[in-house]
C-alpha cells in the first residue's frame, strides 16, 4: 500500500513539473521615458516581477508560471506627460493571457492650436487641432486681449458664445482631461465682430419656406426655399427693405443679406383650372393647367389649309392683350375658363394668317427669339417669333416655281420631328435659334412642288398602299396553291389509271377476265347472272378497274388450283 501511495506521488510530482514548463515563460519589456522620471513596475498577484527605475530606458524580461494576469504600472509621471502601454493611452493595465511583449511610452503633450473666424451670423467659430489620444480641451477667450472666459469641450470646433459688436477676439487651448494635462498653446488670430442684422422669413398662405429667421452679417448669401400647396402656385419672393434676390420668380433661390433688419416673403396665390380649344378648322398649341389669378398665359392658334384665324373667345372671364391676333396673351380671371379659337373659310384658297402682335415681352427670360432662313427659292410659314424652351413650334415649306423642298436645319439648337417633312414641328431650344429651309432646283421643271406632302396624309397614303399590296400577295399565293393541288390530284389519278392499265396490257389478261364472267354467268340461271361484270374481248369492263382487278385475281387463283389438281 506504501508503495502504490509513493508511486503516485511521483507521478503527480512529474506532471506538476510538465506543467510547470509548458505554463512558465518569458515576457519582454520596452521601455522609452521621455520625461525621464517614471516608474514602471511588473507584478503578478502581488508579486513584483520586475521595476523600471526612474527615468529607465531600455528593455528586459519577465518570467512567469502564467502570463494571465500581468499587471503593467506607471507612476511619477510628471506635468504636461502622458503615458501609453502597447500603444493605448493608460497608467496601469492587466495584460491578456498569451502576451509576449510589453510596450511603454512616456510622451509630452505638443500644445493644441487654436483659429478663430467669423461666421455668417456674426458670431465667432473655433478650430482645434491637436496631436494628441486626447481629445478634451479647456479654451481660454481673451476680449480686447483680457481674459473673459474659459470653457471646457471634446469638440474640435464650434462657436464661442457672448461676443460683443465691434471688439476683437483671440484664444488659447489645451489639453486637460482623463487625469491628463497639457500646456497652453499658442493665442489664436484675432478677428473683431462685425454688425449683423435680423432676417424674418415668412410665407403667406397657401404653401411654405424653410425658415432661415436669425442675424447675419452684410454680404452673407443665404437660401430660400418655398413649396407650394395643392391648388396654390408659388408667386415670387420680396423684401421688406433692401437685399438681392438670384431670382425672385424662382421657388428655390438666393437673397443677400443687406446692412439693415429685413423681412422676405414669399407669395403664394390661388390657382384655377385653364383649357384652350379650337373650333373647326386649326389648332392651339397645347397650355392646359393651372393658373393664378393676375397670370398671364401666352397662347397661339394654327389656322389649317382653306381657313384663317377668327377670333379669342373666354367662356368665363378674363382679358386678352388683343383677341383678333393669332398669338396674344390671356390674363387669368380668379376662377376657371376655357379659352376657344375660332376659325373661319378663306376666300383664297390654303392661307396661313400670321401674328397680328407679336410677342415683344423682352422682360420675359423664358422666350427666345426665332428667325427664319432660306437657301434657295420658297418661303416658311411659321406663327410667331418668340418661343419658351422645350415649346413645339409649327413650320411649313412652300417651294417657289422650278424648286421642290429638300430639308430642314437650325442654328442655335433644337431639333425637327422629320428633317425631311416639308410640314413638321420644331422643338424651340433654351436659346435664339434660326430656322433654315432647303430649297432645290427641279431639272426640266417649273412646277411648284414639295417635297415631303403633309406627315398625317402620308402616313395614311403608306398604310393604305400596305394593305392593298398584302392583299394582291395572299391572293396571288391562294390561286398558286390552288394550281398545285389541282395538279397534284390530276397526276394522282393519271396513276391509278396507269395502274389499272397495267394489269391489262395485253389481250391475254383481258380474255381471263372475260372467261372468269363468262363462267360465272353460265353457272346461274338468266335471272341470277350479273350482267354488270360482262365484258367485251377488248377489255372494256362495266364496272370500276378496282373491281376488274379482284375478278381477275379471283379467278387467276381458281385456274391455277384447278391446275394443280390436274396435275
Amino acid at each position: 500500500m506504501f508503495k502504490k501511495i509513493l508511486s503516485f506521488l511521483v507521478v503527480l510530482v512529474m506532471l506538476s513539473s510538465v506543467l510547470f514548463l509548458v505554463s512558465a515563460g518569458e515576457v519582454s519589456i520596452s521601455i522609452s521615458d521621455s520625461s525621464g522620471s517614471a516608474v514602471v513596475t511588473v507584478s503578478q498577484a502581488g508579486t513584483n516581477l520586475f521595476t523600471g527605475a526612474a527615468g529607465f530606458n531600455g528593455a528586459g524580461t519577465v518570467t512567469s508560471n502564467d502570463t494571465d494576469g500581468l499587471l503593467v504600472s506607471v507612476g511619477n509621471i510628471p506635468s504636461y506627460y502622458y503615458s501609453t502601454i502597447n500603444s493605448t493611452l493608460a497608467q496601469s493595465t492587466t495584460l491578456p493571457a498569451g502576451s509576449e511583449s510589453i510596450n511603454v511610452s512616456i510622451v509630452k503633450f505638443t500644445p493644441p492650436s487654436i483659429s478663430l473666424s467669423i461666421n455668417s451670423k456674426g458670431g465667432v467659430s473655433y478650430e482645434v487641432s491637436a496631436n494628441s489620444p486626447i481629445s478634451v480641451f479647456e479654451i481660454e477667450v481673451f476680449e480686447n486681449n483680457v481674459s473673459v472666459s474659459v470653457f471646457s469641450t471634446t469638440s474640435g470646433s464650434g462657436s464661442i458664445s457672448s461676443v460683443t459688436e465691434g471688439k476683437s477676439y483671440t484664444a488659447a487651448a489645451r489639453i486637460n482631461g482623463l487625469g491628463y494635462s497639457s500646456e497652453y498653446g499658442d493665442k489664436s488670430n484675432s478677428v473683431t465682430v462685425p454688425s449683423s442684422y435680423s432676417l424674418i422669413v415668412k410665407g403667406t398662405d397657401g404653401g411654405t419656406i424653410n425658415d432661415i429667421s436669425d442675424s447675419y452679417i452684410v454680404g452673407t448669401k443665404l437660401t430660400l426655399t418655398a413649396t407650394a400647396s395643392s391648388g396654390y402656385s408659388f408667386i415670387e419672393w420680396t423684401s421688406s427693405g433692401s437685399g438681392e434676390f438670384e431670382d425672385k420668380k424662382a421657388k428655390e433661390t438666393t437673397f443677400t443679406m443687406p446692412a439693415q433688419n429685413v423681412t422676405v416673403t414669399a407669395t403664394f396665390s390661388k390657382t384655377y383650372k385653364f383649357v384652350i380649344m379650337s373650333s373647326t378648322g386649326g389648332k392651339v398649341w397645347d397650355v392646359d393647367g393651372s393658373y393664378y389669378e393676375g397670370q398671364g398665359i401666352k397662347i397661339s392658334a394654327i389656322p389649317g389649309d382653306g381657313y384663317t384665324f377668327d377670333s379669342w373667345v373666354s367662356s368665363d372671364g378674363g382679358k386678352f392683350e388683343d383677341s383678333r391676333a393669332v398669338a396674344t396673351v390671356f390674363t387669368m380671371p380668379a376662377n376657371a375658363t376655357t379659352v376657344t379659337a375660332t376659325f373661319k373659310e378663306s376666300s383664297g384658297g390654303t392661307t396661313t394668317e400670321p401674328p397680328k402682335k407679336e410677342d415683344t415681352d423682352d422682360t420675359d427670360t423664358g422666350m427666345y427669339e426665332i428667325k427664319t432662313s432660306v437657301v434657295g427659292n420658297g418661303n416658311i410659314v411659321i406663327n410667331q417669333s418668340k418661343a419658351h424652351e422645350g415649346q413645339k413650334i409649327t413650320v411649313r415649306a412652300t417651294a417657289q416655281a422650278g424648286y421642290t423642298f429638300d430639308s430642314w436645319s437650325c442654328e442655335g439648337g433644337g431639333d425637327f420631328l422629320d428633317v425631311n417633312a416639308a410640314a413638321t414641328t420644331f422643338n424651340m431650344p433654351d436659346s435664339d435659334a434660326t430656322i433654315i429651309a432647303t430649297f432645290i432646283k427641279v431639272e426640266g421643271s417649273t412646277a411648284t412642288t414639295d417635297k415631303t406632302p403633309d406627315v398625317v396624309v402620308e402616313k395614311k397614303s403608306s398604310n393604305s398602299l400596305f394593305i392593298i399590296v398584302g392583299i394582291a400577295i395572299v391572293v396571288v399565293a391562294a390561286v398558286v396553291v390552288g394550281i398545285i393541288l389541282v395538279m397534284k390530284e390530276k397526276a394522282r389519278r393519271q396513276a391509278y389509271y396507269d395502274d389499272d392499265n397495267s394489269y391489262f396490257t395485253n389481250y391475254e389478261e383481258e380474255q381471263t377476265v372475260y372467261d372468269y364472267d363468262n363462267e360465272q354467268n353460265e353457272s346461274q340461271s338468266v335471272e341470277e347472272q350479273d350482267t354488270s361484270n360482262w365484258t367485251d374481248n377488248k377489255g372494256s369492263a362495266s364496272k370500276s378497274w378496282r373491281q376488274q382487278r379482284k375478278r381477275r385475281t379471283q379467278y387467276s387463283d381458281n385456274v391455277y388450283r384447278a391446275d394443280d389438281w390436274d396435275e
